[in-house]
């Protein structure tokens, strides 16, 4: 189906299409509003289900979307997309007459199955059965690390979505315990399927010309990508970079991604321990972010928390040697003890980066590569397809 960015589509012969898919198979309205430039671990989640489920077949999927400022989102979001509210600003006042509002527009939608996907209600979507993804229970869990308003609507939203949903997708065995563990629900009612990672895109940037990176990267470098916010923890790793031996003064530490809470405060720690070792490249496109995995000498994820950890199963993807922390679901996509550190330790991650830096770090990426391939996006889609059936009924 052609991509729109109103929602049915608009011309008479892909509104004829639309209505012929739709009437033989059952429409699916995901939530994709959380999304953005550049794109997070939520947003590769709907990138991969809406690309899957148009070469299945056997779902309609139309997507919820900002639009405003999420160009290179979109334009990998494949099937039909809608913004309920989207001359509606600033995104906040529209985000809550999404949630609470009365829209007639919504009910074109006519879904048979409504996917939301993280801690937020679509309240417009007329009644339809309610599959829920949990991604992580961060902000019930460290609600320190979040404001007043979203610790309360994350928590208020969880219990919401647990309690109304047919079924309860969690991405790792970990986030499952804490949602059953936190909302007392069925443990039946949560079904664990794993993301996966672009393995397709991984192996189009390893092909690429080498030498094609940004201004300021020279020689070898340790690499992160994600959110600059506590929570991720990297002035530790910065420290750890620098408490390594002279040997390794050469090794850069690079950083992309968008700034989040106190991100300045984090980058200024990491120039003051390391100076013009630290290169910050900001949010970067999904072709760079693969060109920088393929180059790097080490990924590195010192993060607290993590509902999963995409970018641990991208680097394997890119063949890039990986160490990560020992906490929460990490711990699930480790392939060898050495690649887990405690995060709370300068000494322990500084003792992965030599690890990792020095010892068999072509077998490390070997390792990955196979691990990898058993949690792809395919099987991601086919388990969620599964979960899908087993809430709309077998006749489809």
């Amino acid at each position: 189906m052609s991509s729109s960015t109103t929602g049915v589509p608009s011309s008479d012969a892909a509104k004829s299409r639309y209505s012929e898919a739709t009437a033989v198979r059952p429409n699916i309205v995901i939530d994709c509003r959380p999304v953005r430039d550049p794109i997070s671990g939520v947003a590769r989640y709907c990138i991969e289900l809406m690309r899957y489920a148009e070469i299945s077949t056997k779902f309609a999927m139309t997507a919820l979307v900002r639009e405003a400022g999420n160009q290179e989102y979109l334009s990998q979001l494949p099937g039909d997309h809608y913004d309920l509210a989207r001359k509606v600003r600033p995104p906040r006042i529209r985000n809550a007459m999404i949630e609470f509002g009365p829209n007639v527009r919504s009910r074109k939608l006519a879904p048979q199955l409504l996917h939301e996907t993280y801690f937020a209600r679509v309240g417009l979507i007329p009644k339809a059965p309610l599959v829920v993804t949990v991604h992580d229970t961060i902000p019930i869990d460290r609600p320190e690390l979040f404001g007043r308003l979203n610790r309360h609507l994350s928590r208020r939203n969880l219990h919401r979505q647990v309690r109304s949903a047919q079924k309860v997708i969690a991405v790792s065995h970990y986030t499952k315990e804490r949602t059953v563990h936190l909302t007392d629900c069925d443990p039946d009612k949560v079904v664990v399927v794993p993301n996966g990672a672009g393995l397709a895109a991984a192996k189009k940037s390893a092909a690429q010309t080498s030498g094609a990176l940004p201004t300021g990267i020279s020689g070898r470098f340790v690499f992160y990508i994600g959110n600059i916010e506590p929570r991720k923890n990297l002035v530790n790793a910065f420290a750890a970079l620098r408490s390594l031996g002279k040997e390794y003064d050469d090794v850069q530490f690079v950083v992309a991604g968008r700034k989040n809470f106190q991100a300045d405060q984090i980058l200024n720690e990491g120039r003051g321990l390391l100076g013009g070792r630290l290169v910050y490249l900001g949010p970067v496109s999904e072709d760079l972010k693969w060109r920088l995995y393929s180059s790097a000498s080490a990924f590195v994820y010192p993060s607290i928390y993590e509902g999963f950890g995409i970018p641990i199963l991208e680097a394997y993807s890119a063949g890039c040697p990986a160490v990560f922390s020992d906490s929460s679901a990490m711990t699930e996509l480790s392939f060898d003890k050495n690649q887990l550190f405690d995060p709370s330790s300068v000494d322990a991650i500084r003792d992965r980066l030599e690890w990792v830096l020095v010892e068999n770090q072509q077998e490390n990426a070997g390792l990955g590569r196979k691990f990898v391939e058993r949690m792809t996006w395919a099987d991601c889609y086919n388990k969620t397809e599964s979960v899908y059936l087993s809430v709309v009924g077998p006749k489809w």
